[in-house]
C-alpha cells in the first residue's frame, strides 16, 4: 500500500503520475480558457475553475487594467506609456511623470517631490538617481516659474494671487497661509512635522507616522554657492510668499524638537523642494 508501486508510491493516486501531481488535475497541464473582466476560467482535466484577480464589492475586475471607485469599475487612465489610477496618481503632460497625491483636511496635495526640469533645478550631488528618489531642487525663481533676472536674489519679483509656477497644470505653488491650514488640518504646528514625515528614510531618530501620505522625505538642499547638504536629514519645502528682494518663505517639517513643522526665511539664491498644491 505505501510502497513504491503501491497505491500511495511514485505511481500511486498521490504521487507524480497521480491525479494531483505534477501531470494532475491541479498540476502543470491546467490551461487558461478565458481571461475577461477580472475573471480566470481554468480547465484542468475534466473540470474548470474560476479564479477572481480582485474584487470591486462583488463585481470582479482586472487591477492590471481597472480600478476600483465607489461610482463602480472604470479603465486606467494612460500617462506616456503607463497606467494609473486616477484616484491617486495624476500625469503630468509635460514629461508624463506620474505623482501621487492625498487629500488633507480641504486641500488636495502632491505626495512626492516634483521631478520636472527647468533652469535653476538640480538633481542633489548632481545625480539622476537622488532626481528619481527625491524629486529636484528649486532656486526660488524657478519654482516661482520665474528667471533669475526676473525674481531671483535681489530682484523684487511682487507675485500676488495662486501662482502655478514650476507645478504642472491644475496645481500651484502653496503661500504660507496655505501651508498653515495644513498644518492645522494634520493636528497643529506643534506635531505637524511628525504627521508628514514618513516612518522610514530619516537619517536620524526623527521618524514620522505619515499618518495622511504626504511623505516629506529629506530631500536635502543646494546653498548659493553650489554645495549639495543635510540629504537624509532636511527636508525644505518652498512657498510663493517672498520677504523682500533676497529672501522667500519656506517650510520645513521638523523643528528643534522634531514634532512640530515651522516656516521660515531663506535665500532665494538657496535650492529646494517643491510640493504643489491643487488648485
Amino acid at each position: 500500500k505505501n510502497g513504491e508501486n503501491g497505491k500511495d508510491g511514485k505511481n500511486g493516486t498521490d504521487g507524480k503520475n497521480g491525479a494531483d501531481g505534477d501531470n494532475g488535475i491541479d498540476g502543470k497541464n491546467c490551461e487558461i480558457v478565458s481571461d475577461t473582466n477580472g475573471k480566470i476560467t481554468l480547465k484542468c482535466g475534466n473540470g474548470t475553475t474560476t479564479l477572481y484577480k480582485a474584487m470591486c464589492d462583488l463585481t470582479p475586475y482586472d487591477p492590471t487594467r481597472q480600478y476600483c471607485s465607489v461610482q463602480g469599475i472604470f479603465d486606467l487612465k494612460k500617462c506616456g506609456g503607463k497606467l494609473y489610477n486616477p484616484e491617486s496618481h495624476f500625469c503630468d503632460t509635460r514629461d508624463s511623470s506620474l505623482y501621487r497625491y492625498v487629500t488633507i483636511g480641504s486641500q488636495v496635495w502632491m505626495a512626492e517631490n516634483l521631478n520636472y526640469k527647468v533652469d535653476s533645478s538640480f538633481c542633489y550631488n548632481d545625480s539622476v538617481e537622488y532626481c528619481e528618489k527625491y524629486g529636484r531642487l528649486y532656486k526660488w525663481a524657478a519654482a516661482v516659474g520665474k528667471s533669475e533676472e526676473e525674481c531671483g536674489d535681489g530682484y523684487d519679483c511682487g507675485l500676488s494671487g495662486k501662482i502655478r509656477g514650476v507645478c504642472p497644470e491644475g496645481w500651484h505653488l502653496p503661500d504660507t497661509t496655505e501651508w498653515k491650514t495644513l498644518f492645522t488640518a494634520v493636528g497643529g504646528i506643534d506635531i505637524a512635522g511628525e504627521i508628514l514625515r514618513p516612518q522610514t528614510g530619516w537619517n536620524s531618530n526623527i521618524k514620522g507616522t505619515d499618518a495622511y501620505g504626504f511623505s516629506a522625505f529629506p530631500a536635502g538642499n543646494r546653498n548659493y554657492d553650489g554645495v549639495f547638504n543635510n540629504r537624509g536629514d532636511f527636508a525644505c519645502f518652498w512657498s510663493v510668499t517672498e520677504y523682500e528682494s533676497n529672501y522667500a518663505y519656506f517650510m520645513i517639517p521638523m523643528d528643534f524638537y522634531g514634532d512640530g513643522a515651522y516656516l521660515d526665511r531663506n535665500s532665494k539664491s538657496n535650492a529646494f523642494s517643491v510640493r504643489c498644491l491643487k488648485y
